[in-house]
This record gives structure tokens, sequence and C-alpha cells, in this order.
């Protein structure tokens, strides 16, 4: 294979998931060109920065634009394959019309699997991570690989949370990262805002821990609520260079489903995950919750399927309203006390 399209439908979360599966890729194929097709431009600049790949493109799988990329690349490929977690159909589609030698993909049923030459089922209940090396090992066999998501480190990032950290006096405390945003697409699955400024005051009443709030850019609203609410070291218009590095030197990470979430499993530290279900599922967190040993998921156990999917006038689901922070707190300080 001398050159392979790896095409990402997703976002950055997504893409910290099949890390471990292109380190394979790589192992298996090291002088192939490995270029990649991303559909969200606002990742462009974090996946440069990993220098991976020898292209990366940006282009929406709209209809009109999914045929012009795709025939842009038509027949240039030795591989391509999409990322998991993407439509079934659309990647059929885009394959068709890609017509690389070697097509890989996900499909609803192993009989069913043009245009790919191989195929793994689809299963929504399989964590990425491993449905994605599951999608590799379909042209490297089987073999035992390091299923830790990973990242590189800027040391120039690194060197700038350094000073900040000598800045903020935060040198002689422990760090407790927070995320409490989402994006706007998925406000669904957004832990109330109240909720954690209780747990940032808990914590931050905890001697010898800081809470850091890390901040998106469609994370105002929860963001000015915990200005009102909590005294905490905000983190906002970062370089996402940056943001990694600061969550490289986090002690503990507590996030609702998120990216930065799994920024934070590539340093396999203790990490806490409020997680509700996605549209159709009641167990997400089994396909995209934090790939580590160390991870604490934090929800409402053994209720009906419909309870999960059930939605309050907030426009949040309500096994996130039920879980009361009282309860998160009970959680954290268990694990905090136990490493002491």
């Amino acid at each position: 294979m001398e050159k392979i399209l790896v095409i990402h439908p997703n976002g950055m979360g997504d893409f910290i998931m099949f890390t471990p599966a292109l380190n394979l890729l790589k192992k298996n194929f090291p002088n192939a060109k490995i270029d990649i097709l991303i559909t969200n431009k606002n990742i462009k600049s974090f996946i440069e920065e990993q220098n991976i790949f020898n292209n990366v493109f940006v282009s929406d799988l709209g209809l009109k634009n999914l045929i012009k990329i795709a025939f842009k690349l038509r027949g240039k490929y030795d591989l391509s394959f999409f990322t998991v977690g993407g439509k079934i159909w659309k990647t059929k589609i885009f394959s068709l019309l890609l017509n690389s030698k070697y097509m890989i993909g996900e499909s609803n049923s192993l009989k069913n699997k043009f245009p790919f030459n191989k195929v793994i089922l689809k299963d929504d209940y399989r964590h990425f991570v491993d449905r994605n090396i599951d999608l590799i090992q379909l042209i490297t066999g089987k073999e035992e690989i390091e299923r830790q998501p990973y990242l590189k480190l800027n040391e120039k990032s690194l060197d700038k949370v350094e000073q900040f950290l000598e800045s903020e006096n935060l040198k002689n405390f422990k760090i407790f990262g927070i995320h409490p945003g989402c994006q706007k697409a998925y406000a669904s699955r957004r832990w109330p805002e109240e909720y954690f400024a209780e747990v940032i005051n808990e914590i931050n009443s905890i001697n010898g821990i800081k809470c850091v709030v890390f901040l998106g850019p469609e994370d105002k609203n929860v963001g000015n609520y915990l200005k009102d609410n909590t005294k905490s070291i905000f983190i906002e218009n970062w370089e996402i260079s940056d943001v990694i590095a600061l969550i490289s030197k986090c002690n503990y990470f507590f996030n609702t489903d998120s990216g930065l979430g799994h920024i934070f499993t590539c340093f396999n530290k203790k990490i806490f995950s409020v997680f509700g279900p996605n549209q159709v599922k009641e167990k997400q967190e089994l396909r995209t919750g934090p790939y580590s040993d160390e991870r604490v998921i934090l929800k409402i156990e053994n209720m009906p399927k419909e309870y999960y999917l059930e939605m309050t006038e907030r426009g949040i689901f309500r096994c996130l309203v039920d879980l009361k922070p009282e309860i998160v707190i009970s959680r954290i300080l268990d694990e905090i006390n136990r490493r002491k």
C-alpha cells in the first residue's frame, strides 16, 4: 500500500478514538503516504498539529460536495476507508465514487459488503476504539496492539503551560480540569450548569486542589453562569495545542461526552464523565465513553430504556437532570480520598 486515504466524518473526540487503529496502520505500512479527508473544518489545525498525514483535505459530505471531492480523488489510492461511526449509506456511496483499489468499511450485514472488499459488522454496543481496530485488522490481520488513545504534545505549548501554572500559582496544587460544555448539536446531553457550579465549589473547598474550567466557543452561556457563581480559573480562546498541553497537566478531569474528555484519556488518569444517551441508544458510554481503566461513568443506572430517552422542558434528557450534584460529588470525593 503506497497511498492511503482516511475519511473522517466526525469530530476531534472521534479522531482520538481512531489513533490506536492509526498506529496499527502505520506500523504495517511504514512507507505509505497517508492522506486524510475531514468534514469538520474546526479540527483541521488539531489534525495538522499531530504531523501524521501527508495531506489534510476538508470538505463537508453534502451530496454536491461529496460528488465533487470524490471525483477529485477518484482512483488515486491503493486503500481508502471511513473511520467508524458514519452513516453506512453515505460511506458506501462515497467509496463507490472514490473507486480506490481496495476499500474496507462498516456494514449492517456481512453479506452486503458492496462496494467494499471487506467489511466489519456495525455494532453500536462496541466501543469506537475497538471498532476502528477491527476495521484496520481486516487488512493487517489480528495482532495484539496498544489500545490506549494517544496524542503528540507540542513542546512550545508545554513551555507556555509551565509559565501559566507558575503565574497562576498552581505549581503546588493538584489540578481538577472541568469541561462543562458540549456542541450545540448535542445540547440535550449537557448536564445543568447549576449542577456543575455545585461540583466546582465543592472541589475548590478541598485543600491542595484547584479547579480549572475549559470553555469552548459554544460554551458561552454555561461559562457566564459559572463565572458568576464560582471562583475558578477559566480557559478560553486558547490554541488547541496549548489546551492539550494544559489538559496533560491535570490530575483529574470531569466532563460530559466531549472531545476534551477524550484528550484527557490519552494520559491515563482519573476521569469522571457524565453520560446520557444519544438519540437512539441508552448506553452511549459503551461506544464513545472514555477509553481508560481510570474512567468513572456517572449516570442513573438500571432504568427502563424509555426513561433514558425522556426529555425535560429544558431540552435536556431526564436521566441527566435526575443525576443530582450530590451523587456526583460523593463519587468524586470517594476517588480523591482513596488516592490520598
